[in-house]
């Protein structure tokens, strides 16, 4: 069983949010998923901190996974919020196929992905690196 390190660095380029005061209070949420036949297998899911009146947030944490057999049909999943009072806006969200990336030699991966939403300007990016140890 290896462990998977996911390290969000930050998000660039998003748009102002629905909020009144204008601006989005983003946090991300991944989850770590097998995809089977039937079903998917959750491997957990870890939260980010809100960053207030943030279009480029930056985050730097580090978030591991544990217990994962291997990287094979392994998305990670990842929504990005905004905070609000009563209900957080869904803002977009991004599936990484971890067996595209070459994870396995123990190097860290560091790549950013699109942010997919209408809600988001085409430029938002979330940078995140990875690292696959067994």
């Amino acid at each position: 069983m290896g462990v998977l390190t996911v390290v969000v660095v930050k998000i660039t380029n998003l748009k102002s949010g629905m909020d009144t005061a204008g601006e989005s209070d983003p946090y991300a949420v991944l989850e770590l998923v097998k995809s089977g036949m039937i079903s998917d297998k959750s491997f957990g899911e870890y939260t980010t901190s809100v960053k207030m009146n943030d279009l480029n947030p930056e985050y730097n944490e580090t978030f591991k996974f544990e217990g994962v057999p291997d990287l094979e049909k392994m998305m990670l999943k990842v929504k990005v919020f905004d905070k609000d009072t009563k209900k957080d806006d869904k803002l977009g969200k991004t599936d990484i196929d971890l067996s595209d990336y070459d994870l396995f030699s123990g190097d860290t991966y560091e790549g950013n992905w699109t942010i997919d939403s209408s809600v988001f300007s085409k430029k938002a990016r979330i940078h995140l690196t990875l690292q696959y140890s067994e």
